[in-house]
């Protein structure tokens, strides 16, 4: 069994597995790299959604209980990638939410979008963060 020795400066280390606590800090994963570990590459994930709509704008604070947000992208990008052990349909079907949504200066946010970009932050990452935004402002009335 491998095991890791670290040194401090009053003691040292020994176990057999440790964990790597990061956050965004790239200092972290080059300590990792640097005793041998790959990476995957992290993206942003739970943040609001930026629209450049200044009529949106005019409406910041207005908040909607069931609103449903919808995400599409091109045709011909493959979702397959990005599923993460869903089925493909499965994927598809987390690309819409329903829930509680607040419109601000920027764009919207609340607990449908974060729910929404969580689920597609890979997908949108690879898309330059632009898709196309479906909303539904009564929900599935």
């Amino acid at each position: 069994m491998e095991q890791f020795l670290g040194n401090r400066v009053e003691s040292s280390l020994s176990c057999d597995r440790i964990v790597l606590a990061t956050g965004s800090s790239r200092t972290g994963y080059n300590i990792a790299s640097s005793l041998g570990h790959k990476s995957i590459v992290s993206v942003p994930a739970l943040f609001s959604f930026k629209i450049g709509c200044p009529q949106l704008a005019d409406l910041a604070g207005i908040s909607v209980e069931h609103a449903k947000v919808k995400l599409s992208f091109p045709p011909d990008l493959s979702l397959r990638a990005f599923a993460s052990g869903l089925s493909e349909a499965e994927f598809k079907s987390s690309l819409s939410q329903r829930g509680p949504l607040l419109i601000t200066k920027e764009g919207i946010s609340g607990p449908a979008v974060l729910r929404l970009s969580s689920f597609a932050a890979k997908l949108l990452a690879n898309q330059n963060y632009r898709a196309e935004l479906e909303i539904s402002w009564l929900g599935d009335l």
